[in-house]
């Protein structure tokens, strides 16, 4: 796999009003800096290293990220200048030692193979490929002309089309055909380079269909906020996932239904659900083979409430989730106290081992525990799940791979994945 360079320098002057001053790639998305999608990509796909081409407020990328992004080395190009997309690319090349980089733009994430764009580049021995789209109905974007080899044949202005492959801000390029070019200090690198380099050198394009969006205008950054989250979730739940056998665990009180602060849900009349829930219950468990419920419930244990208590709410919960057209395949529940320190009872692992009894084709290595505690999150981590904590994106917990804030939000991420 290529090392990276990813343009990082925006200032992003049409989001001001949200980003306050930071750099465009530090916007917020999901909870996470924007830029922290496109490192992910990265890692995910095996990129060696990470040139961050950085100018505006540069010190805030810096401070977040560091030298590194989970095991993957960064460095950074500061521009004291200005210098456009291509002065700053020429002069992240100048820390560069390889012959080829994959280039990504910073306010933009394209769900490609990187590794076919780079076998693509070098089987046609080019000297810049780019990763295109197909759109339709589109005007921010100019559209890009090929022929049947995918060389390059023309670049046309952004205007209104109908219907057409776009430049998503994804290029593989040749460090020494870039450093050769007799171009000044500062310039574009898709209008001087490209569009009127387009006759001269070999330029190809490898269409790929992934998910792309551009966070350059607010509405697109709205939308960003509300579709980007799945990316984060780890291999195997991530950007190819899909879940043949996969088992989802969950919590009951704060992630299916509301949960009663110093009490306890003692009958159906104090059940509610929480916003979405039923529905987003309906859709995960079209995504896993099996969706399982294990919850903690000392009201027993403390005399508040009874098994048959207990039993009316979980039929209730049972027969909602099956008439929205879902499936709960069992609910277990430990009625022990905390104080007894039962196994049973999470952190315990005994609910979840039960489960696998009853269903032998459990396998924890491939399943997922959603939960809004640290508890929840210990009881995922001794059996080797991935967990994902429900609540504040920043409230991120220990043994957590991702923050979301509800069931819905979760079952948006993962409908892609849906049997």
């Amino acid at each position: 796999m290529l090392p990276a360079i990813i343009l990082a320098g925006g200032l992003g002057s049409r989001l001001q009003t949200v980003l306050k001053e930071l750099p465009k790639p530090m916007a917020p998305v999901a909870g996470r800096p924007f830029l922290t999608y496109l490192l992910e990509q990265c890692r995910q796909q095996g990129v060696p290293e990470v040139i961050l081409s950085v100018g505006y407020k540069w010190e805030a990328i810096q401070q977040y990220f560091g030298s590194s992004y989970h095991g993957m080395p960064l460095h950074y190009a500061v521009e004291t200048d200005p210098l456009g997309t291509g002065g700053a690319l020429r002069l992240a090349m100048q820390q560069a030692a390889a012959d080829d980089y994959l280039v990504l733009n910073g306010d933009s994430f394209f769900d490609v193979s990187l590794q076919a764009l780079s076998l693509f580049h070098a089987s046609h021995r080019s000297v810049l490929t780019l990763a295109l789209k197909e759109m339709t109905d589109f005007e921010r974007y100019g559209k890009v002309e090929t022929d049947l080899q995918g060389r390059i044949l023309s670049f046309h202005e952004k205007g209104p089309c109908a219907s057409g492959l776009i430049n998503t801000g994804i290029y593989v390029v040749n460090r020494r055909w870039l450093q050769g070019q007799p171009l000044p200090e500062r310039f574009s690198f898709e209008q001087d380079l490209m569009e009127k380099g387009v006759d001269q050198f070999p330029f190809f394009a490898q269409p790929q269909s992934g998910y792309f969006i551009d966070i350059g205008i607010p509405h697109d950054y709205a939308r960003a906020k509300e579709e980007m989250g799945r990316f984060m979730l780890p291999p195997p739940l991530g950007r190819v996932a899909k879940l043949p056998g996969w088992t989802l665990f969950l919590d009951r009180d704060g992630v299916i239904n509301e949960k009663l602060e110093g009490d306890y849900v003692r009958n159906l009349d104090s059940f509610t659900w929480k916003e979405g829930a039923l529905d987003a219950l309906a859709k995960l468990s079209r995504v896993f083979h099996r969706v399982v419920v294990v919850t903690n419930q000392q009201g027993i244990g403390k005399q508040l409430m009874t098994e048959e208590d207990l039993g009316t709410i979980h039929r209730h919960l049972l027969q909602k989730v099956a008439g929205a057209g879902g499936r709960i395949d069992a609910i277990y529940h430990a009625p022990q106290l905390a104080a007894e320190k039962s196994e049973r009872r999470k952190p315990g692992t005994g609910m979840a081992l039960e489960a696998q009894r009853d269903f032998p084709d459990i396998r924890f290595e491939e399943s997922v525990m959603v939960g809004d505690s640290q508890g929840d999150m210990e009881f995922g981590s001794r059996l080797g799940m991935v967990n994902i904590f429900l609540g504040k994106r920043e409230d991120t917990h220990p043994g957590s791979v991702i923050s979301c804030s509800s069931l819905r939000e979760l079952a948006r991420w993962m409908e892609p994945y849906k049997t």
